[in-house]
């Protein structure tokens, strides 16, 4: 009887533990960084479209520009956590029109919701750990682009994937990471321009190199 008992009351020390373990696993932080972005312009020529209306290059990278933001993030289990934040960017793109057509630069002032799955190696007891995420982003850009040659929508999804290293220093950790945000949903917006005709699509990728600070 004594042995169950002892069982038992172990048992229940254990769990204890673990659910104050768990009610600790909340942590939020803020994020700073870089970020490059790329204006993907697919174009096609119907039959009836005169070729002075043709629009130059299909790629243009943009100037690269700040990011900021916080975030939070919940510990699922020892290397798995989901990680929601609010970032701020500001950016922008030149297009090139041809012959003749001038250039046209684009502002992005974003603001993004990213939630993200976040999985680090904690198997070892390491001052450096590495980490890898996954997950999308829904943003909407501030900025005003109005256009006689090309609009863009303002809202704007993606799929993110990003690799990173955590660094435990004292009470803070740091964790520098390099994350990819693929376009997914066609920015333009038809309103009957000179060159909406040929445009079929506009999407937009962006890289960032940003570290995330917390305790």
């Amino acid at each position: 009887m004594k042995k169950i008992l002892v069982v038992l009351f172990c048992t229940c020390a254990f769990q204890l533990v673990a659910q104050q373990e768990v009610q600790k696993r909340f942590f939020w932080g803020a994020i700073a960084g870089i970020e490059q972005h790329r204006l993907s312009v697919q174009t096609f020529t119907p039959k009836s479209t005169a070729p002075e209306i043709l629009l130059a290059g299909a790629e243009r990278t943009g100037t690269a520009g700040p990011v900021l933001g916080a975030f939070t993030r919940w510990q699922l289990s020892r290397d798995l956590a989901i990680q929601t934040e609010l970032l701020f960017s500001a950016a922008q793109n030149t297009i090139r029109f041809y012959p003749d057509g001038g250039t046209e630069t684009h502002r992005f002032l974003d603001a993004e919701i990213p939630l993200h799955f976040v999985v680090t190696n904690t198997r070892k007891n390491l001052p450096l750990r590495a980490s890898f995420l996954i997950g999308g982003r829904v943003g909407w850009n501030f900025a005003s682009n109005s256009s006689e040659k090309l609009n863009l929508y303002s809202g704007r999804t993606a799929a993110d994937i990003g690799l990173g290293a955590e660094i435990r220093l004292h009470k803070y950790r740091i964790q520098p990471e390099v994350v990819y945000s693929y376009g997914l949903n066609n920015l333009h917006n038809y309103l009957n321009t000179l060159y909406d005709p040929v445009i079929s699509s506009v999407v937009r990728d962006r890289i960032t190199i940003r570290v995330l600070v917390w305790r």
